[in-house]
């Protein structure tokens, strides 16, 4: 089953956009938080939402920071989900646990994880821009490794 979480720090935010990713994501169920930051612990959807999830599940967020601003708090957690057999996926950062890329982000952000690692927003930023640069140098590649058209052919 897939289970959605999405969060809004104030009242004035909407959470629509993030609901309606993670519908069109597959999620079933969706719990959410609003009016409330990432740093607070007391975070009452998160917490029914953990308690929810079954091994096979996959818990599904909009961005890392919704789940929380601690980058050594988002690791905790989503080990320990991980630990119970249920997967993760990410849409903004493309991290889904399923797959075998998915899995190597996640091993690169725990290597993040460390005492002046960098916060979740620097962490989502550093991995778009890692992405998009490894995305180009393989299109540099094909392209350089195709032999130029001949008009004789």
């Amino acid at each position: 089953m897939k289970y959605g979480y999405a969060r809004v720090s104030t009242d004035d935010q909407s959470p629509a956009s993030q609901l309606a990713a993670l519908k069109k994501a597959g999620c079933k169920t969706v719990f959410k938080d609003e009016g409330l930051s990432g740093a607070t612990t007391k975070r009452p959807a998160l917490l029914r939402c953990l308690k929810k999830l079954e091994h096979g599940d996959t818990l599904i967020v909009w961005k890392l920071d919704r789940l929380g601003r601690s980058l050594r708090e988002l690791m905790t957690m989503l080990d320990d989900i991980r630990a119970h057999g249920v997967k993760f996926h990410s849409l903004t950062e493309a991290i889904d646990t399923a797959t075998p890329t998915g899995r190597a982000m996640w091993q690169m952000i725990g290597v993040l994880a460390m005492p002046g690692a960098p916060s979740v927003k620097v962490l989502s930023v550093l991995i778009f821009c890692s992405l998009r640069h490894l995305f180009w140098l393989i299109i540099k590649d094909i392209s350089e490794e195709r032999a130029p058209l001949s008009l004789s052919d």
